[in-house]
């Protein structure tokens, strides 16, 4: 009971800051551990008189392990960190960076500390593709599937942003973006999706989890096309959400009926499309690869 209730502090304290004055109560550190991440600096709001406008997290392209020792805890430990406390100038808030650090977990007289890293250097991760302006609203969205492996890109130097994904492209987005879980079933319905297939995992495992259910009862449609309204439907359907009613539809472009109408109306709600307009949605319209991977990063954010 002794060790959950201390894994359970060692998890809540993730969220808090050091106040300046607790460094003084330091009784003793971890040895510091350099480590490189890659990922997003946010601003986190805590409850910390200390800090009224929040500190300065660093969200990992994908959690991280750490071992380090934990007085609190009385020994070593290997932890998976979801986000760190970062020591940084408040000018990179939102930014994506590769930062160096030194973890350090220590043990003061008043509480737990965060996993922090500190004495932290900064640069800009490296960048593959030509086709993309920096300025672009899908910079960050792209960085975070490239280096989930989401996506490679059409060549090694080009992203094609603009270009329309097709079905079995989105289907395998989202899957990678889950990890690449293996479907458990065992019978394809689909006589256009080969076992070969790049896709053929992708499909079946949206097909079990309720995500797509073909163009028919037998054929998937992987090169056709994916349009806006069949993209923002398959991550609502992979949300597991079910819409209110009431919740107002602003896009006269989408109507009640239409299978796309509660995934619109959840999009919106929840930050992941704005639409193409303040009043069209655009439901027919191709999904490019740059709104794909704009839609998965802030559904991944949800």
């Amino acid at each position: 009971m002794k060790r959950r209730l201390l894994a359970l502090l060692l998890a809540l304290a993730l969220v808090f800051s050091l106040s300046p004055s607790s460094f003084a109560n330091v009784i003793e550190a971890a040895p510091k551990q350099e480590i490189r991440v890659i990922g997003t600096i946010r601003r986190v709001q805590v409850e910390d008189p200390n800090y009224p406008n929040g500190v300065l997290m660093l969200y990992p392209d994908q959690p991280l392990q750490v071992h380090y020792e934990s007085l609190a805890a009385g020994k070593w430990v290997t932890e998976t960190i979801a986000r760190f406390q970062v020591t940084v100038d408040s000018s990179y808030e939102g930014r994506r960076v590769a930062l160096t650090g030194q973890v350090m977990a220590a043990h003061t007289a008043h509480h737990h500390s965060p996993i922090v890293l500190y004495n932290c250097s900064l640069e800009a991760p490296p960048y593959p593709f030509t086709d993309v302006d920096q300025t672009a609203y899908y910079v960050e969205p792209l960085q975070w599937a490239v280096y989930r492996n989401i996506t490679n890109g059409t060549s090694p130097t080009t992203f094609s942003p603009n270009l329309p994904c097709t079905r079995a492209q989105l289907v395998t987005f989202l899957w990678r973006m889950h990890g690449c879980p293996m479907p458990s079933a065992q019978l394809n319905p689909f006589r256009d999706v080969s076992p070969s297939d790049y896709y053929y995992k992708a499909v079946l495992w949206a097909v079990e989890n309720g995500i797509s259910n073909g163009i028919s009862f037998n054929t998937f449609g992987p090169d056709q096309v994916c349009t806006r309204g069949q993209m923002i439907t398959f991550l609502y359907r992979d949300s597991g959400w079910s819409m209110d009613p009431e919740v107002p539809n602003p896009f006269t472009d989408v109507k009640p009926g239409d299978y796309s109408y509660d995934a619109v109306r959840w999009g919106l709600t929840w930050g992941i499309t704005n639409g193409t307009t303040a009043t069209t949605f655009s439901p027919n319209a191709p999904c490019t690869r740059a709104q794909a991977v704009t839609f998965l990063f802030r559904f991944y954010l949800t």
